[in-house]
């Protein structure tokens, strides 16, 4: 029994002087995890298979149209109040505010009073002083008129003459018309109401072009040009396509954007002044790489940027710039044509440290 314990505890302190020791009989003292532990230099070139292994995937620039996508509002084209050019009692109003009117469409009508009267009198004058000058052109062909009475009475019928186009005129403005086709945003009399030279009566709006108009920051601005064209989404979930037509050369004290408009075919006048509309500016096109935003990292600056691996087995930092942001990914500039970008394991090496690189096509 005896025996059995003091074999019990020989084993126990032969292993645990083994343990110790580090090292088997007859074995070779442990070789060192990295060269980094070996050498203390972090950037040291380890053995294969001390290295990091980071799993790569090559990456080719394409070419994508750069988007900048703003918000704006829906305004009418012209927005003109109209007046009366004549005095008169509104009789008549066949048209309701809301509705949509054609060119020369009536808006509102006039008393015609005793202007009828004062038009019969005005083409008898007319005629009395073409008879008067008439006769007076007889006699001077006769020698028994002078020609200042010829002038005199040639005055007098244009005098005439004048004052029926005058009445005419008032009374065809006792129809007042749509300088336009548009939209009856307001109409601001009443049937019964006597309204004076001057006075509004409505306000039309043109729609059909509708302008959208946006704000674009100073570092964009010079992207943008007459005639561009761009997709529009409003509020309402509608889509039209409209074209640029006028960029500021002004920019804003305060907001340190430029004002551009866009003009949008509104034919049917469904889309109404007011609207919030996001509009995409499509630009130049540029040579970019689409990768996940999940290969995106800061170096120690701060820096935004990603990993790749160049042909030495390099893992570099590569500072980028994001351009655009989709649903597949994010477009990022400054990488070279073709790279070789580490997908998985870019956290745990460092700019400049060799690497073990499996392509993920081998995997």
């Amino acid at each position: 029994m005896r025996r059995s314990i003091y074999i019990a505890i020989g084993i126990a302190v032969i292993s645990a002087s083994w343990v110790l020791s580090g090292q088997l009989p007859g074995g070779t003292p442990q070789e060192p995890a990295s060269a980094e532990e070996a050498t203390g230099n972090p950037l040291a070139v380890a053995p294969d298979d001390a290295r990091h292994r980071v799993r790569v995937a090559d990456s080719v620039a394409t070419s994508h149209v750069q988007e900048i996508t703003l918000f704006g509002r829906t305004e009418a084209d012209r927005v003109v109040e109209i007046r009366a050019e004549t005095n008169g009692r509104v009789v008549d109003i066949p048209t309701v505010k809301g509705t949509a009117v054609a060119k020369s469409d009536q808006l509102v009508r006039l008393a015609m009073n005793d202007r009828k009267a004062k038009l019969v009198e005005a083409k008898a004058q007319v005629e009395y002083r073409k008879f008067e000058y008439s006769a007076a052109q007889s006699l001077a062909e006769k020698k028994y008129s002078a020609e200042v009475t010829v002038a005199g009475d040639l005055a007098a019928l244009e005098a005439a003459r004048a004052s029926q186009r005058a009445i005419e005129l008032d009374i065809a403005r006792l129809r007042i018309s749509a300088p336009f086709a548009g939209i009856i945003e307001n109409i601001t009399v009443e049937v019964g109401d006597l309204v004076q030279v001057g006075n509004i009566v409505a306000q039309l709006v043109d729609m059909d072009p509708l302008v959208v108009s946006i704000e674009v920051s100073e570092r964009e601005i010079g992207q943008v040009k007459i005639g561009q064209k761009a997709p529009i989404e409003f509020a309402s979930g509608q889509t039209r396509t409209g074209n640029v037509t006028y960029v500021s050369r002004s920019g804003s004290d305060e907001t340190r954007t430029f004002r551009v408009e866009l003009s949008v075919e509104n034919q049917q006048f469904d889309i109404p002044q007011g609207l919030t509309a996001q509009v995409t500016l499509l630009t130049d096109e540029v040579q970019a790489h689409l990768i996940s935003p999940a290969l995106l990292t800061l170096n120690d600056a701060g820096q935004l940027g990603v990993k790749i691996v160049d042909d030495k087995e390099t893992a570099l930092f590569v500072p980028i710039s994001i351009i655009a942001e989709t649903k597949d990914g994010v477009w990022v500039d400054g990488l070279p044509g073709t790279v070789r970008l580490i997908t998985v394991g870019q956290e745990y090496v460092r700019h400049g440290q060799v690497v073990n690189a499996i392509d993920e096509d081998e995997i």
